[in-house]
């Protein structure tokens, strides 16, 4: 629970957004944000993610997983107090940068730590707390500039960082990584208080196996080279950069913009708590129903009802720049969408793309493909929150959101046509999914040729 509660911060950094928004439209402040500084501290959650997410690797190798996470809390909550109280815009930008940096580097720790500090029993379970966790982030963030000025609302998204650093204390090291560096006593103590009952020797053993099946960099860009191990990796790939270009990064970070710019006669920031809270609704609902239903037909239809969503809001928002009566029961049409669209995307389009990396990345090639599908993700992300107000302008708000559903469209046939069905399967059975028999073939000679030259 202390390790996903770290996922807070990804929440609040998407969601700060709405606090910028009230922080350049308040006439009193002391540091002026234009509309392009606006533009770019969204933005660029997107770009620095791209290369924290890069640098988080080798620190987690040197420095341990749960240490890396310990010292990443800290600055957080300095990143935000700058956010709080800055001298001058260039502050907010070195706030704003901190705080992205954070959020890569928690946001890469936080699944492989949770994967390797708990029980096999509750694993499904723990994989979508943090999740859950963004979405109360979200939620915080856009309550508290709804009812609070925006240097208090900023001040106040620093103040749960001191007690989880507290707690992150007695949270232990992965024994994962403590095998790694041949710290075999402290490897004991940590299973053992993990789980008592455990067999020490055979998660010890079990822990040596797959640390020994690992691949170096340079031998998972040999293996990326075959079509068994490319093919997984650009379906993910493919899977993130439509869902991105869809629009939901833009729906969750301008919320209050988007809404105020609908004219909907709800206070926007009112409209933004609805969609903080359908998220956290939709998100805790998935993690009761992925499992029982199946990844590919609630990809499938989540996709398809999202791309609906964003039609209808498109099209009622083209029909209310012109009908008389625009400013009335037209404009609650886009509000009501949206949160059709969050809650759709918060019970699939949201958790299960993650769960894919996990499932559908090929042993050989995991950590590489899970690196490029990071970074592709981060600049979709970077590039549709820095072109949204150009598109605003070129398309409308309403023409916008019709090219996000088609967009979305486009994901769901890329589900049907290309996505198998992964649950209940191993990871090696879903490997052989996206072998030919000639590939098989080929493995099969190999290893035939491997254990003949162990005879000889």
């Amino acid at each position: 629970m202390v390790v996903a509660s770290t996922a807070l911060h990804l929440g609040m950094v998407v969601g700060w957004s709405g606090i910028l928004m009230k922080q350049k439209d308040d006439p009193g402040a002391e540091v002026v944000v234009s509309e392009m500084d606006v533009v770019w501290l969204v933005s660029l959650l997107g770009l620095v993610w791209t290369f924290s997410s890069f640098v988080s690797g080798p620190l987690m190798e040197h420095l341990g997983l749960q240490r890396l996470l310990l010292l990443s809390l800290l600055p957080s909550s300095l990143c935000w107090l700058l956010l709080a109280f800055p001298l001058a815009t260039w502050v907010m930008y070195v706030g704003r940068v901190g705080t992205c940096v954070t959020a890569g580097i928690i946001n890469t720790i936080l699944q492989p730590l949770l994967a390797e500090l708990c029980q096999p029993r509750y694993r499904g379970f723990v994989l979508t707390l943090p999740e859950i966790m963004v979405s109360v982030g979200l939620l915080f963030s856009y309550a508290l500039p709804r009812f609070l000025p925006w240097q208090v609302s900023t001040a106040l998204l620093a103040a749960p960082f001191l007690p989880l650093f507290l707690l992150m204390l007695l949270v232990p090291e992965s024994p994962y990584w403590l095998l790694k560096r041949e710290k075999k006593d402290e490897a004991k103590k940590v299973l053992l208080r993990l789980d008592p009952s455990c067999d020490v020797a055979e998660e010890m053993s079990a822990i040596r196996s797959s640390c020994t099946n690992e691949f170096t960099f340079f031998e998972q860009v040999q293996q990326l080279r075959k079509g068994r191990n490319a093919r997984p990796v650009l379906l993910v790939l493919s899977h993130f950069l439509l869902r991105e270009l869809g629009g939901p990064s833009v729906i969750f970070m301008y919320s209050a913009y988007m809404f105020e710019l609908a004219g909907v006669q709800l206070d926007a920031f009112t409209c933004s708590i609805l969609v903080g809270v359908m998220r956290l609704v939709a998100t805790v609902a998935s993690a009761f129903v992925s499992d029982r239903v199946g990844r590919r037909p609630m990809l499938l239809c989540t996709a398809v009802i999202c791309a609906g969503a964003q039609a209808v809001a498109g099209t009622a928002l083209l029909l209310a720049r012109d009908a008389p009566f625009g400013q009335g029961a037209v404009s609650l049409i886009p509000l009501v969408a949206v949160m059709l669209y969050v809650a759709f995307y918060g019970v699939g389009l949201a958790p299960i793309p993650w769960v894919l990396v996990g499932e559908l990345l090929p042993t050989a090639v995991r950590s590489l493909g899970a690196a490029i599908v990071s970074s592709v993700f981060a600049l979709s992300v970077f590039v549709i929150n820095f072109i949204f107000p150009n598109l605003i302008a070129l398309l409308t708000l309403g023409g916008t959101f019709l090219l996000f559903a088609v967009i979305n469209a486009s994901l769901a046939l890329l589900v049907f046509f290309f996505l198998p069905e992964t649950s209940g399967l191993t990871l090696r059975e879903v490997e052989l999914v996206f072998a030919s028999k000639h590939q098989l073939a080929n493995d099969e000679a190999e290893e035939i040729c491997r254990k003949d030259k162990v005879d000889v």
